[in-house]
């Protein structure tokens, strides 16, 4: 087994013996030094070469903004995960926590449950033989896409095992509520899995939601890739404070060429690399910078759940949109809506993604996206139109629930993930 690398850096010895006997109780984790002082935790970090570090921020010698700016240094040769565990609260303290690299910012006092769970979330990133399940939360999918699926992730190094139920066929569905409830929730519960394919969307995965157990799941967290009808699946983990992956599925995985960028993208975050978007302008957008959580992702599902307690929060949210086969006066219902129901005044931003397979007849008076444009004209947020996210080809991944920071500029639009 390939345990998560753990420095514990505090001055306070209580909390250092709190948190290195709580870790050490894991399987998953070892403990593999400590420091009371930044000097000290950068020696560690040069001698011990962990994978996470738990780092205070306020310490003797080098603070712990200081470590993180060293370790910034293009000389610096080894690279971990940084989760800040401070008693320090004011944002402009955490704003520089995240733009140093921060993984996670958790207040004193902490729950060590907490900090055991966010160890092994970012301290799971990929490595040669990690396992993934293919699951069909929703319709059903030709058996040829699963295959050719699972032999482009097992060219990774990585180990792919079929749900029970994910060639199956119930109707429309891969399989009866209770079929598909089973093949999502043994793959949660699973501690050996460290990914869950979406085989593809379609209809369906709003049966599961209210029947889904995080019990297991909190001791061992995992990514849930899809998206599509899986928008509902992504509200889902939000509500329980799990980012997930907006991404590709079975299909694209089976077809496109080796090369293709989405798919390399897809693998760069799987094995613990997260990528920067840059993207054409469009004449619609509206330029600005801002920073906010990434919420979103099919309108349709994300709207069938307003007023449940799997909406989509709008605080600090950069939501971004898609859909398919809508026709336009749908579409400007839905985002009136969210207009009426006070949704678009509070978001720090906007993604209009890919709008496909509609016809473009012009019966709002103008094309879609200038109607959608004129919906959120008044908000001082920035806002991009033709996003790389849809029903395309070009489905760039995009993580559910992480801090982004977004610019839409004169020449392009820019997306960087920041935690």
């Amino acid at each position: 087994m390939i345990k998560v690398r753990v420095l514990v850096v505090d001055d306070n010895r209580r909390i250092v013996n709190l948190l290195k006997n709580a870790l050490e109780k894991e399987e998953e984790v070892e403990v593999v030094g400590t420091a009371s002082d930044g000097e000290e935790a950068l020696q560690m970090i040069h001698l011990k070469r962990p994978d996470v570090v738990l780092l205070d921020l306020i310490m003797p010698k080098i603070d712990g903004l200081g470590v993180m700016e060293r370790m910034q240094r293009p000389d610096f040769p080894v690279h971990p995960q940084v989760i800040v565990v401070s008693a320090v609260s004011q944002e402009s303290v955490t704003e520089h926590a995240f733009a140093l690299g921060a993984a996670y910012y958790i207040l004193k006092p902490f729950d060590t449950r907490v900090i055991i769970a966010r160890v092994k979330s970012v301290g799971m990133t990929g490595e040669k033989g990690d396992k993934v399940v293919i699951v069909s939360p929703s319709s059903k999918i030709d058996k040829q896409f699963l295959k050719g699926a699972k032999k482009r992730i097992e060219s990774w190094g990585v180990k792919v095992v079929m749900g029970k139920h994910a060639g199956g066929s119930s109707g429309r569905y891969a399989g009866t509520i209770s079929q598909r409830l089973k093949d999502l929730q043994d793959a949660m519960d699973d501690p050996k899995v460290k990914a869950i394919l979406s085989s593809r969307g379609g209809y369906g995965a709003v049966h599961l939601i209210d029947k889904i157990d995080f019990t297991a799941f909190r001791e061992y967290p995992k990514w849930l890739l899809g998206f599509s009808d899986i928008t509902a699946l992504h509200n889902l983990f939000q509500k329980n404070g799990y980012a997930s992956l907006h991404s590709l599925m079975a299909r694209h995985l089976a077809v496109e060429p080796e090369d293709d960028p989405c798919t390399n993208y897809l693998k760069d975050i799987l094995f613990g690399n997260l990528p920067s978007y840059t993207c054409e302008k469009h004449k619609l957008n509206k330029q600005g910078s801002t920073q906010g959580v990434l919420r979103g992702g099919n309108m349709a599902v994300a709207y069938g759940l307003r007023g449940t307690p799997y909406d989509i929060p709008a605080e600090g949210t950069v939501l971004f949109i898609e859909d398919v086969s809508e026709r336009p006066h749908a579409i400007e219902r839905m985002m009136y809506n969210l207009k009426l129901g006070g949704v678009l005044e509070k978001l720090s931003g906007l993604i209009v993604g890919q709008f496909t397979e509609y016809e473009e007849d012009c019966s709002l008076g103008k094309e879609l996206y200038a109607a959608l444009a004129d919906l959120v004209k008044e908000y001082d947020y920035p806002v991009c139109f033709n996003f790389p996210v849809g029903h395309v080809t070009h489905n760039l991944p995009l993580i559910n629930g992480a801090k982004v920071e977004f610019t839409v500029g004169k020449k392009n639009v820019e997306l960087k993930f920041i935690c």
